[in-house]
């Protein structure tokens, strides 16, 4: 079981105004159901066993003799996984400046630690122990303030102190202890801020308490009457004649409301007035989306403008020095402005910004403060450049937190973020040509990615490959995304055929040849080490040429042919039959024309009708030309 030991009545404060009253009641609830509040005595043991594990809020408020509540207290308490039923201390740690990459092993406790070797300034002191079940507590942080080596040591010589965060009123304090009149003030709460300054000229940071100034005190008092308002309107206040009493609210307009609450005491002192923030709801609507965004500076509503983009800039530093407040809604397409959020911010004076400029960085993700980030700041606007391309798609942590001019660290902060990877496309990627020639060696096109206007790196932000890039037709090149990128798509090239010319050789005989010369072919264009063993199919050659051929040119014809990588072209050839050799060349009318010859064939034929050609006369060859 698990249990939360403790004296809850210590954890409020008397005051004078109850010096005279008596506790007749005190009540908790958990995690803000005061619907389940408990009566308590003191000493009371709570067993939280049945929680869920994680942080919890306990709230509570006691009642005196006279029926006056007090205002509710609330602590923060950690239920921690049931790992174990006891534990002990097993290790204990510390590092400086949220530096957690160099922390510190404590081996005794208490234990000196040695600040000499740091700068002047502010820092940070955090420590951590760790049970005999391996877990780590809560780190806690403490402030702390090297001084500056000016002086042997340091002494406080200034004290000034201001009411209700009017710094430009502040005061001078003479005396420590002194006492402070606060008689001049109206009844009700107020804010003490005060701070003190060495005699090295450094102020220390600014401690604030709350305090009431209280109405006249009477004896007892006891509820006479009640009354309550919506929106802030009091004008329009009304009395309620029942404790607890019905409100209509349904002439309200749907959106956010305000309703607050007051009682009056027989002494006719009014209570703090008790504000709670309700909503009416419009009738069902099946989506929302963000259509307005407006904010406002110091609770001057009126004056509230509209934010146009989202995140959005919004000038600070013509504001007085000093503390202010920021508060932004929204409003969704069903006209339903969003709960106001406010954010306390501080402006600078001219000489504390000078030395408050961002210089530093450093960051990590996931809670990995083991492999950090860190680095100078070099953009004017201050912007982390955050380098996250290594993560895994899905929900995200990333703690940062930046060092001014003088060196000093500001505290931790942990957003959340989703990275999702962009999907590479087809209209990502370009080639600088889409069409090659065949050269008969692998063809690797230059290839440029882009996102947007973003040249994206390979190795980087993808990987690159190339298939189908040697031999003619279409080849592909698939970009593949790492890093920021993911997925993969393809773009495609076309290799052409080579043009290869395909020439029939000239060939030459004599008319009185038995043979003719074979007819060959010269190939023109081969790429690389390539030859006729590439080819799918020999062209052919052919000629007309036979032994019985007349003298003279006949043309020789090269066709046919087929190859993956070469598209043909046919240049054709000449066969040039020349005249005979080792014959007599007779004119036709050198013989009588009805002298008997034989051609070679045998055949006798009379000169004057034998045509051109070679004949046989007498057992010599003649040429008829």
């Amino acid at each position: 079981m698990c249990y939360i030991k403790t004296t809850l009545l210590a954890l409020f404060v008397s005051v004078a105004a109850m010096a005279q009253k008596s506790i007749t009641q005190q009540v908790y609830w958990i995690d803000n159901d005061i619907g389940a509040a408990t009566a308590i005595t003191t000493g009371t043991t709570l067993d939280v066993s049945s929680m869920a594990p994680g942080v919890h809020v306990l709230t509570m408020r006691v009642q005196d003799s006279d029926g006056l509540w007090s205002s509710p207290e609330t602590r923060f308490f950690v239920v921690p996984h049931a790992t174990t039923e006891p534990s002990e201390i097993v290790k204990r740690e510390y590092w400086i400046d949220n530096n957690i990459a160099a922390r510190t092993d404590l081996t005794d406790s208490p234990m000196v630690l040695s600040l000499l070797d740091l700068a002047p300034g502010v820092h940070f002191l955090t420590a951590r122990i760790k049970d005999d079940a391996g877990l780590w507590s809560v780190p806690e942080t403490r402030i702390f303030v090297v001084p500056h080596a000016t002086v042997e040591a340091t002494q406080i010589v200034e004290r000034e102190y201001w009411i209700d965060n009017q710094i430009a009123a502040r005061t001078t304090l003479d005396e420590s202890p002194a006492t402070i009149s606060l008689l001049d003030l109206a009844p009700g709460v107020h804010i003490l801020t005060a701070r003190v300054k060495d005699d090295a000229g450094l102020w220390s940071s600014p401690e604030t308490r709350i305090f009431i100034v209280p109405h006249a005190m009477v004896e007892a008092t006891q509820i006479v009457e009640r009354e309550y308002w919506i929106d802030n309107q009091i004008a329009a206040r009304t009395t309620l004649d029942e404790s607890p009493a019905t409100i209509s609210l349904l002439d309200l307009a749907p959106g956010v409301h305000i309703f607050t609450a007051r009682v009056k005491d027989d002494a006719g002192l009014w209570s703090v007035p008790e504000t709670r923030i309700f909503v009416v709801p419009h009738a069902m609507v099946e989506a929302t989306q963000i259509v307005e965004r407006e904010y406002w500076i110091d609770n001057k509503v009126a004056t509230r403008a509209s934010l146009a983009d989202s995140p959005a800039e919004i000038a600070l530093l013509d504001l007085t020095p000093g503390m202010h407040s920021l508060t932004v809604r929204v409003k969704d397409d069903a006209g339903l402005w969003s709960v106001p959020d406010t954010r306390f911010f501080i402006v600078p004076t001219k000489a504390e910004q000078d030395g408050l400029a961002i210089a530093q960085y450093m960051y990590w993700i996931d809670g990995d403060t083991l492999n950090f980030t860190n680095g100078t700041l070099t953009e004017p606007a201050g912007i982390l450049p955050v380098t996250i391309t290594h993560l895994e798609e899905g929900d995200h942590a990333i703690t940062w937190r930046v060092a001014d001019n003088r060196g000093i660290w500001s505290e931790c902060v942990t957003d959340s973020f989703t990275f999702t990877k962009t999907a590479i496309t087809a209209a990502m990627i370009s080639l600088a040509n889409n069409t090659f020639e065949y050269n008969a060696e692998d063809i690797e096109p230059d290839v440029t990615v882009t996102d947007g206007d973003t040249a994206l790196i390979l190795g980087e932000d993808y990987d690159l490959a190339i298939s189908d890039n040697h031999d003619a037709g279409q080849a592909t090149v698939t970009v593949t995304g790492k890093g920021a990128y993911k997925e993969s798509d393809d773009a495609t090239f076309t290799i052409t055929q080579a043009p290869l010319t395909v020439t029939a050789d000239d060939k030459t005989r004599h008319e009185d040849d038995e043979e003719s010369p074979d007819l060959t072919i010269t190939y023109s264009g081969w790429k690389g080490a390539d030859d006729e063993s590439v080819l799918i199919t020999q062209p052919t050659v052919s000629c007309i040429v036979t032994a019985d051929s007349p003298m003279g040119k006949y043309p020789i014809t090269v066709s046919g042919g087929e190859a993956l990588n070469y598209y043909l072209v046919y240049v054709n050839g000449t066969f040039t039959i020349s005249e005979p050799v080792a014959v007599t060349s007779v004119l036709a009318d050198t013989l009588d024309p009805n002298t008997k010859v034989y051609d070679l064939h045998g055949r006798p034929v009379l000169w004057r009708s034998a045509p051109r050609g070679i004949y046989i006369l007498n057992g010599r060859k003649v040429f008829k030309r």
